[in-house]
């Protein structure tokens, strides 16, 4: 049974792997394409693809909303609502899109690998203890938010500026 788990993980993580190389690839052909209409004055050969969030705006890759997450908790002495997280990605630059942003900012908390929800208290690292909650950080798999014991969990995250409104 442990090997159909680990073999289950090994294929999430290719594919997670492979979603952030597309949603690169997306992100480099938006740009190219808006480059492309700057260069000929946005006629009618070249249009501008859709903005999956509004006029102006790009959704940020999951990747890197990710990475903001896995910062901002790290730093946070208490587990935070999505509220809060949606307000400190937001005043990170972050842009979540979606119809529901906070049902986004949710799922995709729900998806990520190391990130918990402590019933009533909010999201956490799932190798941090809480003990209000009962929490003791223990992970199944030993690896935690950060991967390895090697990570440090003070580090910026490394596109984009840092995101200090993580307190609560």
């Amino acid at each position: 049974m442990d090997d159909v788990i680990t073999e289950l993980k090994r294929e999430r993580e290719a594919l997670r792997e492979r979603l952030m190389k597309i949603d690169a690839a997306i992100e480099d052909y938006e740009r190219w394409a808006r480059s492309v209409a700057e260069l000929v004055g946005r006629g009618e050969s070249a249009p501008l693809p859709p903005s999956r969030v509004g006029p102006g705006s790009e959704q940020t890759p999951v990747a890197v909303f990710e990475e903001r997450v896995r910062a901002l908790l790290g730093r946070a002495s208490a587990p935070m609502k999505r509220a809060d997280i949606h307000d400190a990605l937001t005043e990170a630059g972050v842009v979540v899109g979606g119809k529901d942003p906070l049902n986004t900012v949710a799922a995709r908390l729900s998806r990520m690998d190391g990130i918990i929800n402590l019933k009533g208290h909010g999201y956490w690292p799932e190798d941090r203890p809480h003990a209000p909650a009962g929490h003791s950080g223990a992970t199944a798999d030993g690896s935690g938010l950060f991967g390895s014991a090697a990570s440090d969990p003070t580090d910026e995250p490394t596109s984009g500026d840092g995101d200090e409104s993580g307190e609560t």
